[in-house]
């Protein structure tokens, strides 16, 4: 099963952050007003002067040492914009809010850093993965202009030796071509595991372009100078790009993982050595395709069934959820995918498969490793790809399943 995926903080900020919660002062300040759900408040400064952030609990307005971790610049834009929030952002510099926009996490954090200090705009224009580092780095000490100011005003390899004991011109310019897909919390710990492996970073200096969902597949196959498929993309520098495009990195992505969790599952043998001499997309695919052949084999053999937990969130006429083993098995025989193979993460509530019969035929991971579920992938058959449409029809569902 392969792809159309979200980050684990997808859509679920924005509904706390829907109009009905926002009001905009005569002064400019932005005030978000959660009571009586949550029982606070929260307000920020306009960009001139510093978005700067106070909580407002117990009867008591007091500043914010704490990044809030609000996608403003998200809920100002796009299919779900929030009009309230949009007129607050238009003090922010239009090449700031376009450089920090793709920053789903930390992105309240991110705004804070650039309204203050003139050395965190010129890193959001020349390393703004870098800047993100940095935001994580400081996200619980916000109001240390003392020390957040000298931080921000070393060298680049010098910030990464602050952050990592170690920094080096390499590990810098990787960082530049690192592509961020969801701008989640995910992507942020992968980035954070590749930038303390100085070694990976240098084994891939010639990559131009490197999308988090290939880091993703490198964090379980680090010792990447030995994936054939990488040494054939690294041969010529004509190529140095795998894959070409976000698109098909999430697939090629999603597809290593799938086939890795078949591999296992049919118990094959030396799965690791077989993975790493893969030596193009075309090959990676072929032998996942045959895998779900022998996978369903022995699943239509076993015809076993096991009883799934409750689903996490009620479906509707066109939203079903699968409820065991079985009938997960027939949804990915039907729709010539391996979604057949995630009874495991269904048992272990990693995540829950729902079928969708509009507006299109799906099947639909719904993930449950965060702190909301979120949708972890959307396929038609054969891992095609849905119209936009059923996507947002999707994200409408859940929205109102989380309240």
């Amino acid at each position: 099963m392969a792809i159309f995926e979200a980050g684990e903080d997808s859509m679920g900020p924005i509904s706390l952050i829907d109009e009905k919660y926002t009001h905009l002062f005569p002064n400019g300040e932005l005030e978000i007003d959660y009571s009586p759900d949550l029982e606070y408040k929260l307000r920020v400064t306009p960009w001139a002067d510093g978005m700067i952030w106070s909580v407002f609990k117990q009867g008591t307005w007091t500043s914010s040492k704490i990044d809030p971790n609000i996608p403003l610049l998200t809920a100002g834009s796009g299919d779900f914009v929030n009009p309230v929030i949009k007129k607050f952002l238009e003090s922010v510099p239009e090449d700031i809010r376009l450089k920090l926009e793709p920053y789903r996490h930390l992105q309240s954090g991110l705004l804070i850093l650039c309204a203050q200090f003139k050395e965190a705009r010129d890193l959001a224009e020349s390393n703004p993965n870098l800047l993100w580092l940095v935001a994580e780095h400081v996200k619980n000490r916000m109001d240390e202009q003392e020390y957040i100011k000298p931080l921000l005003a070393k060298k680049q390899k010098e910030i990464l030796a602050k952050l990592y004991s170690r920094g080096t011109k390499s590990t810098v310019n990787i960082l530049r071509y690192i592509r961020i897909e969801a701008g989640d919390y995910f992507e942020l710990v992968l980035i954070d595991w590749f930038v303390a492996r100085p070694e990976i970073c240098q084994a891939l200096r010639h990559f131009k372009k490197i999308g988090t969902s290939l880091l993703s597949v490198i964090s379980s196959f680090p010792n990447i100078k030995e994936m054939s498929i990488l040494q054939e993309y690294m041969k010529d520098d004509d190529h140095a790009e795998l894959p070409s495009s976000e698109g098909e990195a999430r697939i090629f992505a999603r597809l290593w993982r799938d086939t890795h969790r078949l591999g296992t599952q049919l118990n094959i043998k030396s799965l690791d050595y077989v993975l790493k001499n893969i030596k193009n997309f075309k090959q990676l695919a072929k032998l996942h395709d045959e895998w779900i052949t022998l996978f369903n084999a022995k699943m239509e053999e076993q015809h076993q069934s096991e009883i799934f937990p409750a689903p996490p969130l009620a479906g509707n006429e066109n939203i079903i959820p699968i409820l065991n083993s079985y009938d997960l098995f027939l949804e990915g025989k039907l729709m010539h995918h391996c979604v057949g193979s995630y009874s495991d993460e269904v048992l272990t509530g990693q995540s829950y498969i729902y079928k969708i019969l509009k507006p299109e035929r799906a099947t639909l991971e719904i993930g449950l490793d965060a702190e909301k579920p979120y949708i972890a992938q959307l396929v038609l058959a054969a891992n095609q790809q849905p119209h936009s449409d059923t996507f947002l029809e999707i994200e409408h569902w859940l929205l109102s399943r989380k309240g």
